[in-house]
Parts: C-alpha cells; structure tokens; sequence
C-alpha cells in the first residue's frame, strides 16, 4: 500500500485566550501575597514605569513587625519575612498537565479544570462548563478532566466524594479492589454506620474480607487537596476591610497591601539616534505594563463586586445577630451575572477583616437546608432567604448548614445528661420547629460537631458521674 501526503486547504475559527486575558484569569486567583509578587517581578526590568513598593511593605521596614501587628490588633502580621517558595496545587498539576500532554486545546482545557478546583482538590465545574471557558468542544473538555484525574496525587479532579475514591481504588491491589469499588458504589453510608455484617450480606462476601476491604477504605484520602495545604501557622494578608459605620458596613479594598505603579513619560525625542527603535522599544513595554494595571484593576473591580454581595447577605452575621444564612457560590454568581468559574477564582485565597475578625471569603457560604416555612416562631429567629420554585413546594424556604448547626448545638446543651437526645428525637424537636431534615443529615452535622451519639453521650455522663462518687 502506497502512502501519500496530500495539502488541503481548510478554514477553521477556534477562540482562544488574549494574553491580557490569560494574565487577568491568574491574578484573580492570586492571593494578596502572590499578587504582590508578581507585579513587582512583571515591572521589576520595564523601563517605561515606577513600581512603589505596598504601604505595609514601607511601614514594616520602619516600625517592624511588632507596629503593623497592633494596627490589626493581633489578627494580622506582614508576609514580607515569612514568604516561601511553595509550590501551589495549580502549580504542581500543570507541570505535570504540561508533560503528559502536547495538545494545545487539551492543555487549555485542562488549566481551566485546575482552576475550577476546590481547596479538597474537586472539580466544581461541569463539563459544558469548561468547553465553554476553553472554547473548545465537550469531547475535548472530558479528555481534560480525565488528564487532570490521572495526576498526582490520586482523586485530584473528582467531582464527587464516590469518584474521588474510586479513582484511588484503582492502585489498590487486585484481590481486594473490586470489593473496595462495590463497597464504595453502594455502601459508604454503611461504612459510615459501622455496619460490616450489612454490608457482607448483601455483598456476599465473608466478613474479614469486608473488614480488609473497610480497613483499606479507611487509608485513602477523600480530600486530596488538603496534600497542597500547610497545616502549620499561615500569613495572611486581607484583601478587603469591611467596617461597621452609623449607616451600616462599609466594604473597602486595603489599599496599603498593594504597590503603586507610575508611569513615566516618555523620554525619546526625534533628535535622538535611531528614534524609531527607541519609540517601539519605549511602546512596547507601556503596554505591557498597562496590561498588568488593567489585569489589576480588573481584579480588584471584581473581588469588590463579590464581596459586596456576600456582606450584603450575610450582614446580619457579620454584626453578631443571627447565624450565616444560606449562600453558595452557584447562586452568588447567579446573583452577579457572572460564571461560576470567575467567583470561584475570586473566593478562592482570600481574606477579609470583618467586625467578627479575619475570616477568608468562603467562611460566609454556606449550603441550605429545606424547612418548612409555616413557622412564625423560624421566620422571626432565623435568617431565611425565600425560595420561588414551580413544584410542590413553592412554600418552602432555606435555612443555612450553620444555622442549623447553631440550633443543634443549643440543643445538646439543653438536653437532659441523663437521657440525651437521638437523632431521630432531634428530628422530631426541629420539625416542631420548621426545620424538615432526615434523621442521617442530624447524624452527620451531629459528627461534624464532635459530637456523640445519644448512647454514647449517656454513657459518658454515667461514667463521669461514678467517677465523682468514688472517695
């Protein structure tokens, strides 16, 4: 069979992302800190500006650190001492994007799934989602996704806890991995209920392998994000100042964090040599340092507009009067008119100073929970955003995950040592209420709270009450 190379013409349009573009996308997902560095290492040879370094920068070369600490009454301390060249998750995962794949429209795609993963390391974008963000088409979009799967460390780029753990199962030995993958399909609320014999029944397997199989379960990690974040103390710098004024909170960029570029005029004149080259040479690098002003100014444009948003909802919590009512980052961007992808970016990294201390932007969302809106007594002391809707439930509203947790949490405290509460008495007392959950969803804000089962909580108050007896 002969081979033959042929050219044929063919007229495509594919989008791609500008440089100013791609270089607004990164900024807003910086940090404070990280931002700070890049500008000044982007400017730090370009002759056409002056680049003041951050007014916190100066005031902690000349008070030190202990001066600047007192300015944000101990909540805050300067990066500039303890600045480390960490490598981030995005940073780690591209590399390896980067040598496992030559094609430009999958790496394209596949950075656009990096940045649109949570800090447990989970693809929160849909798969329309990224096509759309990388112009590309959906089949390319899910060659992306798959590529981010296949790094390290294993689970990175799930979109759920049941694929996060199946794709680690997958290097698990063959013996025991396809009993691990059918426990994990379906029964990890059985795991999580400590029933082995269940499980061994309708699998139909004898209950050490269950039990192997559990014990191996138990050693993957279901959030393989947290590997990229330092459990040991970290700096952080707020990017907004949100300050409680007569007429309400005012939200405000800090200003001191960031540098202070100027642009010079221009020095070429036509008497000079060559002027042309110098007058190219002078143009080029003013755009390219209004490009990183404009990748700035858009960053801080939109961190402002979220931010504003969110203490706009959550102003009643910021002040101390009502826990955090519901708010997730689909419906924020919903809100503001913006995708997803971009709020995510915006969140992620960031901190605010808030009459309630330094708290980072993600801390004021919280999912909802549906309840039952017939309640006087709920409206009147919960904060309840109403919820229009064409099915059955049009009188429903949402009450927020840390609502609830609040409310549950009075209620441990109120019950009888002696005869604490279930989870399905609990059921009972929040229904009476307006709060409509189902006896698991009390059990599991009931574990997260550390916090344990009404057996156990007996047993403990029993045990302590023997040990006050002895003599």
């Amino acid at each position: 069979m002969e081979a033959r190379y042929t050219l044929e013409p063919r007229q495509e349009l594919r989008w791609s992302f500008s440089p100013r573009m791609d270089q607004s996308l990164h900024f807003l997902q910086c940090s404070a800190t990280e931002l700070v560095a890049h500008v000044m290492e982007s400017l730090a040879e370009n002759v056409t500006v002056l680049v003041d370094p951050p007014p916190l920068m100066v005031a902690h070369a000349a008070t030190g650190p202990r001066g600047l600490r007192g300015r944000y009454e101990g909540a805050y301390t300067p990066p500039w001492d303890s600045l480390r060249a960490e490598p981030s998750m995005a940073d780690v995962l591209l590399s390896q994007v980067r040598m496992a794949c030559r094609r430009e429209d999958v790496v394209m795609a596949a950075e656009q799934v990096i940045g649109c993963l949570d800090e447990r390391g989970y693809l929160v974008e849909t798969v329309a989602g990224i096509a759309a963000l990388a112009t590309v088409s959906t089949d390319v979009a899910e060659e992306a996704i798959a590529l981010v799967q296949r790094c390290d460390p294993p689970g990175i780029g799930a979109t759920s806890l049941e694929q996060c753990l199946l794709i680690q199962a997958e290097f698990l030995p063959t013996d025991i991995r396809s009993v691990v993958e059918r426990i994990v399909r379906r029964h990890l609320q059985h795991v999580a209920d400590d029933e082995q014999e269940r499980i061994a029944a309708e699998l139909d397997e004898p209950l050490w392998r269950i039990e192997n199989a559990i014990q191996c379960l138990r050693q993957l990690n279901p959030t393989p994000g947290s590997l990229f974040h330092s459990t040991s103390a970290v700096t952080v710098v707020p990017d907004v100042l949100v300050e409680e004024r007569d007429e309400g909170l005012y939200v405000r960029l800090n200003e001191e964090m960031f540098p202070t570029i100027r642009f010079l005029e221009n020095p070429v004149t036509d008497s000079f040599a060559q002027a042309a080259d110098a007058h190219q040479f002078w143009r080029l690098h003013h755009r390219q340092a209004r490009m990183v002003q404009r990748a700035v100014d858009s960053r801080q444009q939109t961190i402002l507009r979220v931010v504003s948003e969110v203490v706009r909802v959550q102003r009643e919590y910021l002040l101390g009067e009502s826990p955090l009512a519901p708010l997730t980052g689909k419906e924020l961007a919903k809100r503001l008119s913006l995708h997803a992808s971009t709020v995510c970016r915006a969140l992620q990294n960031k901190w605010m100073l808030t009459p309630r201390g330094v708290l980072p932007f993600q801390a004021l969302l919280s999912r909802d929970v549906q309840q039952s809106s017939h309640s006087s007594m709920q409206r009147q002391s919960w904060p309840v955003l109403q919820q229009s809707s064409t099915r059955d439930d049009e009188d429903s509203a949402k009450v927020s995950a840390h609502a609830l947790r609040e409310r549950l949490r009075e209620m441990f405290a109120e019950e009888s040592k002696t005869r604490p509460l279930s989870d399905a008495a609990l059921c009972r007392e929040l229904a009476r209420m307006g709060i409509v959950v189902a006896r698991r969803t009390v059990a599991k804000y009931r574990e997260e709270m550390g916090v344990g089962s009404s057996w156990e909580r007996a047993v403990q108050t029993t045990s302590g009450a023997s040990h006050n007896r002895r003599p």
